[in-house]
């Protein structure tokens, strides 16, 4: 579970903004400062360990379909319930390689999720395998919302004092029409 501010604005102080769920799958948020908040779960989008869909409460997988939830100093809210069904889950084979075709280890593999804050940028915080040494990666995708897939790679350059950061170019598919095998080739994100 994610709290997040309604302006879209980071929290102040060292609030944490993730909660875990417990085994009964009730959850907390403790000393929230105040002000206007939204709840989110798996703010990221499913994966093979958590196939639950991304969620805005009540309903929503966009953040403007949320409801903003205003809240006082020392005040308390509960029964922000999330109704979560299974979600089926498809596999994929991707097959990372550099642009002369060979292959790329230890590339990171990153599935973005319709509604997630990662979705639009393809920013590569749900990096869900790394490649083996043959540049292959098996990953899950997790109900029918549309997905990005996309491969990253950061290269260390010793005659400069930066990493140059690869990626491909992602593939866009419904998470349970994804292809059996797919490759992505990592090109320079200077081009």
């Amino acid at each position: 579970m994610k709290l997040e501010r309604a302006d879209g604005k980071q929290i102040p102080g060292y609030f944490n903004s993730f909660g875990r769920t417990a085994k009964d799958g009730s959850y907390k948020f403790r000393k929230i400062p105040p002000g206007r908040y939204l709840v989110v779960m798996n703010p990221y989008g499913p994966d093979s360990e958590w196939p639950y869909d991304l969620q805005y409460y009540p309903f929503g997988i966009r953040r403007d379909e949320a409801r903003v939830f205003d809240v006082a100093a020392g005040q308390r809210l509960a029964g922000i319930d999330f109704r979560a069904p299974l979600l089926q889950d498809r596999l994929t084979q991707v097959r990372v390689t550099w642009a002369n075709g060979t292959a790329a280890a230890d590339a990171s593999v990153c599935v973005t999720y319709e509604g997630g804050s990662d979705y639009v940028d393809l920013a590569g915080t749900n990096c869900v395998k790394r490649t083996d040494r043959d540049g292959l990666a098996v990953i899950h995708t997790c109900g029918r919302s549309q997905v990005r897939i996309f491969a990253s790679q950061m290269v260390d350059r010793d005659d400069q004092r930066w990493f140059d950061v690869f990626r491909s170019l992602p593939l866009q598919s419904a998470a349970d029409q994804t292809p059996d095998k797919t490759n992505l080739v990592l090109i320079s994100r200077k081009r």
